[in-house]
């Protein structure tokens, strides 16, 4: 149930996260669980948000994306990580 719980607040959290959203992420992935993998997924989905917003893209759902444009999020996310 805490797990879930976590991944909820994860889900819903602005980007990017707070130190204190960042700290029950990290409280989440230190408890043995099965769900731990959902816990990575909302980080990783957290830097395709952080994208999303700079480009206005904030009421696009990438969960009901397909893969590649997700690929692509990540792409500009990498893009401007490096640029």
């Amino acid at each position: 149930m805490r797990v879930k719980c976590i991944i909820s607040v994860l889900k819903m959290a602005p980007v990017p996260w707070s130190p204190t959203v960042a700290g029950i992420a990290k409280q989440g992935l230190e408890v043995h669980h099965p769900l731990i993998g959902s816990i990575r997924h909302e980080q990783k989905m957290m830097e395709v948000k952080i994208v999303q917003k700079k480009y206005g893209f904030t009421k696009f759902l990438i969960e009901k994306c397909s893969v590649s444009i997700r690929s692509l999020c990540i792409i500009v996310s990498f893009t401007d990580q490096t640029t």
